[in-house]
């Protein structure tokens, strides 16, 4: 199996890259460079993070019905931590949501039941001024039930200082019309993939903005160079010698019927975006979660 790579888009999009030099003057119209002139300063700056260690299955978590994280492993175990504050939209009661399922073969075929050896530990932490505080820590373990899944639901309060709109006024996209809209979110992926394929560098800004405008607060990225390290992050991805191409995918709905986005359904990629892009060596994989803000609207990036 090629070695793969989640693009920095599917988190903040933020890394510690040498800037590039060839910043393009058309990402400026979007004012991309200046997002952290918008981002409010509080005295409190609360990170949410889970941390995951887990043996023989696979899993997808969701908070408050947004995909955090999916997995689909081989036996062994693995363990992976997780920035939450982009999918906390401001202060209220929230939910994690975990599905457990089976681990898959060499194949990348799921085996039929949970097996007994399977383990699952969660934990998330509230961490501010570099003070680790613990919000929850749960260990599901296996039943003598022959299981296919196992599904958990955990409460807590979320509690940031700063608030989104994101998704809560968008459109409940379950009451379209499935097969146009179907055909609406694959246009939307295709011209987003010809844009990487062209260096269209204008319209990925614009495409990607509000969501960069809101991953930005949520994570607190105030300075100048966080803003620079995202056009950094751009100019990369569209110079990478890609080849995109949209299949084996289905339509998923997301934040309630608010979100949605295609993903992948063949063995080597289930569950990963459908926006993937391959090289020679690698596979890149970008975060690409549309809404529509307004009735009779376009849809528009959201995550």
């Amino acid at each position: 199996m090629i070695l793969g790579k989640i693009s920095l888009f599917a988190l903040i999009l933020i890394t510690g890259t040498v800037y590039s030099q060839n910043k393009s003057s058309k990402m400026e119209s979007f004012n991309l460079s200046d997002i952290y002139e918008k981002v409010k300063s509080f005295d409190e700056q609360p990170e949410y993070w889970l941390f995951l260690h887990t043996g023989d299955c696979s899993y997808v978590i969701l908070l408050d019905d947004m995909p955090v994280y999916t997995a689909y492993n081989e036996s062994g175990m693995k363990s992976v931590s997780l920035p939450l504050n982009n999918f906390i939209l401001g202060r209220k009661k929230s939910e994690i949501k975990v599905l457990i399922l089976p681990k898959v073969d060499d194949n990348g075929h799921l085996d039929k039941l949970l097996g007994n050896e399977f383990s699952f530990d969660l934990r998330m932490t509230r961490t501010e001024n570099k003070k680790e505080v613990t919000v929850f820590a749960k260990k599901i373990d296996y039943s003598d039930k022959n299981e296919s899944f196992k599904k958990v639901y955990i409460p807590f309060e979320s509690n940031v200082p700063y608030k989104l709109n994101g998704w809560t006024d968008s459109v409940d996209l379950t009451k379209e019309n499935n097969v146009s809209l179907k055909k609406e979110v694959e246009s939307f992926y295709k011209e987003m993939m010809d844009d990487y394929r062209e260096k269209r560098i204008e319209n990925i800004a614009k495409k990607y903005y509000n969501r960069q405008l809101e991953n930005a607060q949520a994570f607190y990225l105030s300075k100048r160079e966080d803003s620079e390290k995202l056009i950094t992050e751009i100019n990369k991805d569209i110079n990478k010698k890609q080849d995109f191409n949209l299949e084996h995918y289905k339509l998923v709905f997301y934040g309630n019927g608010k979100v949605v986005g295609l993903i992948r359904t063949d063995n080597e990629f289930l569950g990963k975006s459908a926006f993937l892009g391959l090289t020679d060596e690698d596979f890149y994989i970008y975060s690409l979660l549309l809404h529509r803000p307004k009735p009779n609207g376009d849809l528009e990036v959201i995550r």
